[in-house]
C-alpha cells in the first residue's frame, strides 16, 4: 500500500492493527487525544501524527 497520510480508520487498523471498533470509540468519546479530523463528515487520521501518538503511548506504557 502507498503511504498515505490521512488515513480510513479501517486502514489505521489495518495498517496499525488497532482495533476498529476501538478506534471508533476513541473518537465517539471525544476525550481522546487521538489526531484525527472530519472532512464532510468522513473520518480521517493522520498517519505521522497517529504514529507519534503510539509511540508517546507506549513510552508512557499506557494501557489501550
Amino acid at each position: 500500500m502507498k503511504n498515505k497520510y490521512l488515513l480510513s480508520v479501517v486502514e489505521t487498523s489495518r495498517q496499525y492493527n488497532v482495533g476498529r471498533d476501538y478506534l471508533y470509540g476513541l473518537i465517539r468519546s471525544g476525550n481522546s487525544d487521538l489526531p484525527y479530523l472530519r472532512i464532510r463528515g468522513h473520518v480521517k487520521i493522520n498517519a505521522p501524527l497517529f504514529e507519534a501518538w503510539l509511540d508517546e503511548k507506549s513510552r508512557m506504557r499506557a494501557e489501550l
